[in-house]
This record gives structure tokens, C-alpha cells and sequence, in this order.
């Protein structure tokens, strides 16, 4: 419609569309009804397990490791001693 009214340029258009109403009007049939959702439905993916901040200001994940290299320290001197 605005092609045939030569609304070419922004100025024409703008008057245009002031001047004219061109939006589509809904019928009857057209009147649909939404379904969302249900109201425990979450979107997206969750989310890992939060971080447990006691253990890790507690140093807990170090104090493990360093025992577990203590102990593997310990079966290899005892199986050089065995050795000889």
C-alpha cells in the first residue's frame, strides 16, 4: 500500500503510516487460547551441586591429598627396604 501511495523515503512512510492504518483485525476464528508450562516445569539444564566453601576453607581436599602421597611414600620405602 505505501508502495502505491510513492511513500518511498522515511518522511513519506512516517506520514504514512500516521495517515493510514494498516493493521490486520482478528476474527473470531482466530482466537486461540495459550497453554504454558505447567508450574513446576523449569526451563534450561540444572546446574551442578553447589561448592562445599566449609571443606574447602577447612583445607580438607589438601590435607587428603598430602596424606594420600604420604602413605604412597611410605609403601615404596617399605618396598625398597624389602627389597634389599
Amino acid at each position: 500500500m505505501a508502495i502505491y501511495s510513492r511513500a518511498t523515503t522515511a518522511n513519506r512512510q512516517s506520514a504514512f503510516r500516521k495517515s493510514v492504518d494498516i493493521r490486520m483485525k482478528d476474527s473470531l476464528n482466530s482466537k486461540r487460547q495459550l497453554y504454558g508450562p505447567e508450574d513446576d516445569f523449569k526451563y534450561g539444564i540444572p546446574n551442578r551441586p553447589s561448592t562445599p566453601i566449609k571443606s574447602v576453607m577447612n583445607n580438607d581436599y589438601g590435607m587428603s591429598a598430602e596424606m594420600g602421597i604420604d602413605k604412597r611414600y611410605e609403601t615404596i620405602e617399605k618396598d625398597i627396604k624389602k627389597s634389599k
